[in-house]
């Protein structure tokens, strides 16, 4: 459905980051420490309240799972399983040398390749 350019609250999500002190060290406050509620108006200027997230909650954003916390555990299962399934469906096709390098290169080395500027992985992860 077409809305004219207005934002979809329901495929919109929002973090707060405030740091509290904890005593010994700043710790991320939780979305019960505080409080807060973030609203748009939808296609039909109704307004409605986008979800807020924790800190470490981590969803799919332009195809790349992120969360503010910089964990990426979920973008590096989501990038094996990515890895696992192309490798299973090569197997089963029983195509020659060449042309797995061709279908390396231009299917799911696109689809390892985009996320990665935007992660924070490891040597260790990409391996």
């Amino acid at each position: 459905t077409l809305t004219g350019g207005a934002i979809r609250p329901e495929k919109c999500h929002w973090y707060v980051l405030d740091f509290q002190w904890d005593g010994s060290d700043y710790i991320l406050s939780n979305v019960k420490d505080t409080p807060r509620e973030l609203t748009v108006k939808d296609s039909q200027g109704k307004r409605k309240i986008i979800t807020r997230k924790e800190y470490d909650e981590s969803e799919i954003t332009l195809g790349v799972h992120v969360s503010p916390n910089g964990d990426m555990h979920h973008q590096v299962k989501r990038m094996k399983s990515q890895a696992m399934d192309w490798a299973d469906k090569i197997m089963a096709g029983h195509m020659d040398r060449v042309n797995v390098a061709i279908a390396l290169k231009t299917t799911i080395w696109k689809t390892l390749g985009y996320p990665l500027p935007a992660t924070l992985l490891s040597k260790k992860e990409c391996e």
